[in-house]
């Protein structure tokens, strides 16, 4: 069985919530199992503490009840009362897999079509629209988000989202440690911070590879363990998930980790700096001219032998790391402790999970200057957003709290802001005289994400151009492997945050990474200042800011190219002349 982590227990939840949405349960009921959800997917501390010690239900919406489930899914591995579900309604869950297909759309196909496979779905779509129309209630409109959700799911890249790779190398690193190795690292594309992630390298200490995989096997996380050449451990964990794990000794662990982190097109360029300079760098390690292995116990040893200062693993990409100026342009890059603060965040006024005062400690514990308290406006209904008269009240409890943090000496600014509503028509969510009251303003895209292009682009260029917008959020709506990003002229809209003087977001959260290295790079083109944000709606999320600084750098942008790198006076100060 595999581990259950704190995110594997809350998608039973999910599911279960699913369901009952498909069957057409009562709201609150449904609603009761997706705060569970949430609750359990911002969850601090690891769930089977919290069973140990007896705490379940200290949980968020965790009575007698649900402590139960959550018990007998920690026991066994799966919820019957979610098996009995997926029994009564076959192919539900298949087809919500698809992108845009909900609960109630997938019902429908199942029970009114008999559709319970993607592989059924295509061949009713290739009916063509009279089949269609025959069907009640399957507009051409629904049928043709439904063909385009098809499409983007047979595009989805088996690759794990970076953020999902990351628990998973979690906890094989426990399952690592556990079998007596000294030392894991990341490799690959993970180190890399890669946006996906296919199988995962792992460059680990150990005596022995054969005995490793001996220990590995019947671990519960490993469905598999075998050797796969010297020094090398193949692993299949239960999840399905591959693993490569290279075993070396302590002396050798620079040139193996530089081999495993690759990517191809940086090794290749490596390797013809080592070769004029008398040295091969193998899977096996470092070479000299005598063909005599060299021991290389770090990094940099390697990157000095080539004539190359120190290569950031996020950089390795065969091109601009081998540049005549890379020197200085390393040292130009943003960094994480270059952040001072974080202009997106949630709080238990819409949809965070914590209330403002909690949100505000933990970037004060985590070392920012300022946070921005952007919550969303009216129009996200089911984020319980801000409309007019709630957003001023949050103004006076945030101008309150600051006076209060000022007198207690913590130091940290909070400033007022809101993640407002691009509406469909480009229009924002609230009245300018709202937004001109606060402190920092996010506009975002978060419905109508099937517009054409030309449409998004509009909506885009409109929302820019208000004056009202200091920070384009997320620009492309998208979540990796589940939702596309929208269309939209890139160079249209960003040469127009350039003229307008808006910020483009690099939104943290490895489920969005948005805009990603690409596009950074072509709005850099054209001049473009970017806020690295997290979007955090629970204080751990802060912690997601690297996520968003590798994809920034990835993509070379200079510290001073982010306005979140300024002390607070400057960004006031940007905040003042862009608005005039």
């Amino acid at each position: 069985m595999p581990v259950l982590t704190n995110l594997r227990v809350a998608r039973v939840f999910e599911q279960v919530a699913d369901l009952l949405e498909a069957r057409g349960e009562s709201p609150f009921k449904i609603q009761a199992y997706r705060r569970v959800a949430r609750s359990l997917e911002r969850l601090e501390e690891d769930i089977h503490l919290l069973d140990a010690e007896g705490r379940l239900t200290d949980i968020p919406g965790v009575g007698k009840e649900i402590e139960k489930k959550i018990r007998e899914i920690l026991r066994t591995g799966k919820l019957g009362y979610l098996e009995r579900l997926k029994a009564e309604l076959p192919g539900v869950l298949t087809l919500m897999e698809i992108p845009g297909v909900g609960p109630k759309t997938a019902y429908r196909l199942t029970t009114e079509l008999g559709i319970r496979t993607i592989e059924d779905l295509e061949a009713a779509l290739a009916k063509g629209d009279e089949f269609w129309a025959r069907v009640p209630r399957f507009t051409p409109h629904l049928v043709d988000n439904i063909r385009r959700g098809l499409e983007a799911y047979r595009r989805r890249s088996p690759r794990l989202p970076l953020g999902q790779a990351t628990i998973f190398f979690e906890e094989l690193r426990h399952t690592l440690v556990r079998a007596g190795v000294s030392r894991v690292e990341p490799a690959g594309s993970l180190r890399r911070y890669e946006e996906t992630v296919g199988d995962l390298d792992l460059v680990v200490v150990f005596p022995n590879a054969e005995d490793l995989a001996r220990r590995l096997t019947g671990s519960p996380e490993v469905e598999l363990a075998e050797t796969a050449g010297p020094g090398w451990v193949r692993v299949r964990l239960a999840s399905g998930l591959s693993v490569d794990v290279y075993v070396v000794d302590e002396a050798g662990f620079g040139a193996a980790w530089v081999w495993a982190t690759g990517n191809r097109d940086h090794l290749e360029g490596l390797q013809a700096r080592l070769g004029a300079a008398g040295y091969t760098l193998t899977e096996h390690g470092l070479v000299g001219l005598d063909g005599i292995p060299l021991p290389v116990a770090e990094e940099g040893v390697i990157y000095e032998l080539a004539g190359l200062p120190y290569i950031p693993p996020e950089v390795r990409g065969g091109r601009d790391e081998f540049a005549p100026d890379v020197a200085r342009r390393l040292a130009e890059l943003v960094g994480l402790t270059d952040i001072r603060g974080d202009l997106q965040s949630h709080t238990d006024w819409s949809d965070g999970s914590a209330p403002l005062e909690v949100m505000v400690q933990a970037a004060a514990e985590r070392g920012l200057e300022y946070l921005a308290i952007s919550d969303h406006s009216a129009g996200r209904g089911n984020a319980r957003g801000l409309d007019v008269g709630r957003l001023a009240a949050q103004r006076e409890v945030i101008a309150a709290l600051n006076e209060e943090l000022d007198r207690r000496g913590i130091r940290v600014r909070v400033l007022a802001g809101i993640e407002v509503d691009i509406r469909a028509d480009g229009h924002l969510d609230l009245p300018a005289e709202a937004l001109k009251a606060l402190d920092v303003v996010v506009g975002s895209l978060h419905t109508a994400l099937t517009q054409s292009r030309d449409r998004v682009t509009e909506r885009l260029l409109r929302a820019i151009r208000t004056g009202l917008v200091d920070i384009l959020g997320h620009p492309t709506a998208r979540l990796i492997g589940t939702r596309e990003p929208v269309d939209f002229d890139r160079e249209a809209v960003f040469r127009a945050a350039v003229e307008a003087g808006v910020a483009l977001e690099i939104n943290a959260n490895p489920e969005r990474l948005d805009l990603n290295a690409e596009d950074i790079r072509r709005a850099r083109e054209f001049g473009a200042q970017f806020a690295i944000n997290t979007d955090a709606h629970y204080p751990s999320n802060f912690d997601l800011m690297k996520f968003g600084v590798m994809t920034a750098r990835k993509a070379w942008v200079r510290r001073d190219e982010v306005i979140n790198t300024r002390p607070l006076a400057e960004l006031r100060e940007w905040l003042r002349r862009r608005r005039r």
